[in-house]
């Protein structure tokens, strides 16, 4: 592809030799007006762009590619003026030019200048020229240098920073070069953004388009070296009830929730009933930070991918959102929490009669020996005022929870049986969770 092509190593050393040649025999007329100041070459605002490409051409022909691109979060000085700082969100991408595939990472970092009102470089420049194609004519201040066997040059460019660096090891035949390619200040914008941004991100309402009856099977995993918090689960989904908002921007969707939870301890069943929603349904998802998309046949029955990679300090997250699907993919690591990490997996759906992916049922045989152990009763059901819960075993406390899953009232019952009064509860669809003590269970009830 024409963006990874290198420059060529011998026009590139007979450039650089020229122009530190030219450099050391023609005496410079500069005079320090021309020059520009510290703060005027690092004159950025909050919500400026900028984007690097570097390129490292060592002899025998490997090289590689990075773009980095900066944000500009927060600005601010030094108590007596004389040191800017600036908070920068950056994301790097590389790869080498054999490989299909870039390596992405998210970072911040702060960067200072001081002594602002000294000239760049310490006045070290050789050359202040403007280029309407360089920087939308923005002064460019270039020195050339010659440092043991390295030929070095430099170009600052007024309110840009560094617009260029090139670097070349004349005993090693090393070049690395380091170009200022896009820059975006305010309403002004210049060169062109590079990867291409990423075209075709599904909506959030193509990535939540599920139908009654979908059915969505899980694998979550939490694992951490030292901790005691480590499980494995399979959480199986069914979508029940679907419905929009009055203006239709807005879903929700009603599901059946089964769990089995095994940790070091023990294995937990959970059977329960939730509400979720989704807005903004004509909004790209994830607000458009997508890094890349992609289809696959044997992923997900080739439905479109949206992939989405971020870094919090030391923690990392993947994140795939696929079309019809939600999220099919989330995966967080933190080398620095005894290396935790956290993992969510779809590993089955059906909708209609699609179907892709092997089932990992909550199983079945368990829910029979539920039924089996507890004998659970629960009527009327619909009711008004009093529901009436029997079990074979005895019952420890029982809760009414909204069907978004807040709890609206507790009872201890400490028996086989008991009369819950909802007579103060408004007509609606409620969940009844039955503690056992060593299960809980979750069924549904309607209060007319």
């Amino acid at each position: 592809m024409k963006i990874f092509k290198p420059i060529g190593h011998e026009s590139l050393k007979l450039f650089l030799l020229l122009v530190l040649c030219l450099s050391l025999l023609v005496p410079s007329n500069l005079k320090s007006q021309d020059i520009l100041k510290v703060s005027e070459v690092y004159d950025y605002d909050v919500g400026d762009i900028y984007q690097y490409r570097t390129n490292e051409l060592p002899k025998g022909g490997w090289s590689w590619v990075k773009f980095s691109t900066y944000t500009i979060t927060l600005k601010y000085y030094s108590t007596n003026n004389d040191t800017l700082f600036y908070h920068r969100d950056y994301k790097i991408q590389w790869k080498a030019y054999e490989n299909d595939e870039w390596d992405i990472s998210y970072n911040q970092d702060i960067i200072y200048f001081t002594n602002l009102d000294s000239l760049v470089n310490g006045g070290q420049i050789d050359s202040v020229y403007t280029d309407t194609s360089l920087f939308n004519g923005r002064q460019i201040n270039s020195n050339v240098t010659y440092e043991n066997r390295y030929v070095i040059t430099k170009s600052f460019v007024k309110g840009c920073g560094l617009g260029f660096e090139y670097r070349y090891d004349t005993m090693s035949d090393y070049t690395r070069y380091n170009k200022l390619i896009y820059f975006k200040k305010g309403q002004e914008e210049w060169g062109k953004l590079l990867p291409p941004p990423v075209e075709n991100i599904s909506t959030v309402a193509e990535i939540y388009d599920f139908d009654i009856g979908d059915v969505f099977h899980f694998e979550e995993e939490q694992d951490s070296y030292f901790a005691e918090v480590n499980f494995w689960a399979i959480i199986n989904t069914r979508i029940i009830n679907k419905y929009y908002s009055p203006n239709n921007d807005t879903v929700f969707y009603e599901r059946d929730i089964e769990k089995k939870i095994r940790s070091y301890y023990d294995t937990i069943f959970e059977f329960f009933h939730d509400t979720i929603f989704y807005t903004n349904l004509d909004s790209l998802i994830n607000n458009g930070q997508i890094d890349s998309t992609y289809s696959i046949p044997d992923e997900y029955n080739g439905r479109q991918t949206n992939i989405r990679y971020t870094r919090e300090g030391e923690s990392y997250t993947t994140i795939k959102y696929s079309v019809g699907c939600g999220i099919s993919y989330d995966h967080i690591i933190d080398p620095k929490i005894h290396w935790y990490f956290w993992t969510l997996d779809l590993v089955y759906f059906k909708k209609g009669t699609e179907e892709w992916g092997t089932p990992e049922y909550v199983s079945p045989e368990y829910i029979e020996t539920i039924n089996d152990k507890y004998n659970l009763q629960i009527y009327p059901n619909p009711a008004n005022n009093f529901v009436t819960i029997e079990s074979k075993t005895k019952i420890k406390s029982v809760s009414i929870l909204s069907f978004q899953g807040k709890r609206i009232k507790s009872f201890t019952v400490e028996s086989k049986n008991a009369s819950i009064d909802i007579s103060g509860l408004t007509s609606n669809i409620y969940i009844l969770e039955i503690d056992f003590g060593d299960n809980l269970v979750h069924k549904k009830l309607i209060k007319e």
